[in-house]
């Protein structure tokens, strides 16, 4: 793996992988996956194993996993890392931080 592409630029609504991933579960318009399509617009890239955000850092925006794989996890007390979740294409991170003003897992 040589790193994480999360959220797309201008993605094609046919070959968004969050619209595919939800068209398993629902049939969508073409209007629908015009619109959800629009989560992955801004495009970022991460170096493999490089922390994207940190616990109680500002949580103010979304990722959806475009490509490779990525975790979240907390720091325990004496220093080991507990999984909360493993992140595959498709997957929208931090939806279970959005009603909080700052995430509660690292991300990497």
């Amino acid at each position: 793996m040589t790193g994480n592409q999360m959220a797309g630029s201008e993605p094609a609504p046919d070959r968004s992988c969050f619209v595919e991933k939800l068209s398993y579960y629902t049939e969508l318009s073409p209007s629908d996956r015009e619109m959800i399509a629009e989560f992955e617009r801004n495009e970022e890239k991460f170096a493999a194993r490089r922390r994207v955000l940190h616990a109680k850092q500002d949580r103010s925006r979304l990722f959806i996993l475009a490509s490779g794989w990525a975790y979240s996890w907390t720091q325990l007390a004496d220093g080991r890392r507990q999984v909360e979740n493993i992140h595959l294409p498709g997957d929208m991170i931090g939806m279970r931080d959005s009603a909080a003003r700052q995430a509660t897992t690292n991300l990497s």
